[in-house]
C-alpha cells in the first residue's frame, strides 16, 4: 500500500509548487511597487518636452523630476523585463517538475493495479468457494429461513462488497492517508502558524466529511438489501413461474414485488432530505473554516511573517489534508461492511 500512499502525496506537494509560482509572482508585483510607475509617469506627464529649453530656465527642478521619472521608468522596465524573464524559467522548472511527478504518478498506479489485480482473483476465488461449501454444508432449517433467490443476491452483493473493500476502498484508503499526512507535514514545516489554525478547524472538516460519508453508506447499504429482497423475490417468482401460473398467483406476486419497491421508494425520499442536510451542512463547514483561515493567512501576509506562496501553500495542503481524512471513514466503512 506504500504505492498508494505516494500517488497520495502528490497532491499536497502540488500545492508546494503552487505556492511557489505565487511567490514568484508576488515578488515582481513588489518590485514593480517600489518602483512606484504611477508617481514616474505623473512626474514625466508634467513637463512640456517639445518646450523643454524655456522650461528648463523657467522651472528646472520639474524638469529634473520629469527626466528621473523618465529614467525610473527606464529601470522600472528592466526590472519588469528582468522579472517575467526570471518567471518564464520559473515556469518552466515547475512544469518539468509537474512532469515528473506526473510520471511518478502514473507509473505507481499501474504498479498498484497489477499487485492489486495479482492479489484480488485468487483470494475472491477462494472466497466464493468458500461461501459455496458453507452454504451447501447448511442443514434444512437454515434454508427454511433463506430462500434460493435471496442466497444468490446475497452472494451477488456480498462478492461485490468484498473484492471492493480489499481492492479499490483498501487503495483508496491508503491514498488517502497519503494525502493527509504528508498536508499535515507540507503545513507545518512551511508555516506553522497558519498550520496550527487550519489543524483547529480539521475535526469540523473531516468530521462533517465523515457525517457525509456515513449518510451516503448507510443509504446505500439500505437501498442495496431492499432491492435485494425484492430482486429475490423476483427471482424466485420466475424460477416457479409454472407453478405460479398454474395457480393463477400472478397478480399477488406482483403486488408483493410492488409493494417492496414502494417501500424502498418512500424509504429513499426520506433519505434523500437527510442527505441534502448533510451536504449543506458539510459545505457551510468546510467554507466557513476556510474563510476563518484565509482571513488569519492574510493578516499574517500583511504582517510580514510569511510569504504568500508559503500561506496559500498550507491553506490549500492541510485543508485538502483534512477533507481526505473525512474521506478516510467511508472507506473504514466499506471496509468493515465487508468483513
Amino acid at each position: 500500500m506504500l504505492l498508494s500512499m505516494c500517488i497520495g502525496s502528490l497532491f499536497p506537494c502540488f500545492c508546494v509548487l503552487f505556492g511557489q509560482l505565487l511567490d514568484g509572482l508576488s515578488a515582481l508585483v513588489v518590485d514593480i511597487a517600489e518602483q512606484d510607475p504611477e508617481q514616474l509617469i505623473t512626474d514625466v506627464m508634467k513637463v512640456d518636452w517639445r518646450n523643454l529649453s524655456e522650461q528648463a530656465t523657467t522651472n528646472p527642478l520639474k524638469v529634473m523630476s520629469g527626466v528621473q521619472g523618465a529614467l525610473g521608468l527606464l529601470e522600472t522596465l528592466q526590472i519588469v523585463t528582468a522579472g517575467f524573464d526570471k518567471l518564464d524559467q520559473d515556469v518552466i522548472r515547475l512544469a518539468v517538475i509537474l512532469i515528473i511527478m506526473g510520471v511518478i504518478g502514473g507509473i505507481a498506479g499501474v504498479l498498484q493495479r497489477v499487485l492489486l489485480g495479482y492479489y484480488i482473483r485468487p483470494s475472491m476465488q477462494r472466497i466464493r468457494r468458500l461461501y459455496l461449501k458453507s452454504v451447501l454444508s447448511q442443514e434444512i432449517a437454515f434454508h427454511d429461513h433463506h430462500t434460493g433467490g435471496e442466497l444468490i443476491a446475497h452472494a451477488t452483493n456480498d462478492m461485490s462488497k468484498i473484492e471492493g473493500a480489499i481492492g479499490d476502498q483498501l487503495a483508496f484508503f491508503f491514498l488517502l492517508w497519503g494525502v493527509t499526512l504528508s498536508g499535515l507535514i507540507i503545513g507545518l514545516v512551511t508555516a506553522w502558524q497558519i498550520a496550527l489554525v487550519c489543524i483547529a478547524f480539521t475535526p469540523l472538516i473531516a468530521g462533517s466529511g465523515a457525517l457525509m460519508s456515513r449518510l451516503v453508506s448507510k443509504s446505500v447499504s439500505q437501498s442495496s438489501q431492499e432491492y435485494a429482497s425484492a430482486a429475490a423475490m423476483a427471482e424466485e417468482s420466475l424460477a416457479l413461474i409454472k407453478t405460479v401460473t398454474a395457480f393463477g398467483g400472478q397478480k399477488s406476486e406482483i403486488q408483493r414485488f410492488n409493494d417492496q419497491v414502494d417501500s424502498v421508494q418512500e424509504k429513499g425520499i426520506k433519505r434523500a432530505y437527510v442527505y441534502a442536510f448533510g451536504t449543506g451542512l458539510s459545505l457551510f463547514v468546510l467554507f466557513g473554516s476556510c474563510s476563518f483561515i484565509m482571513w488569519f493567512a492574510f493578516d499574517l501576509v500583511s504582517n510580514g511573517t510569511v510569504g504568500v506562496g508559503d500561506a496559500m501553500t498550507v491553506f490549500y495542503a492541510v485543508v485538502l489534508a483534512a477533507i481526505a481524512m473525512g474521506q478516510t471513514f467511508s472507506s473504514m466503512e466499506a471496509i468493515g461492511q465487508a468483513r
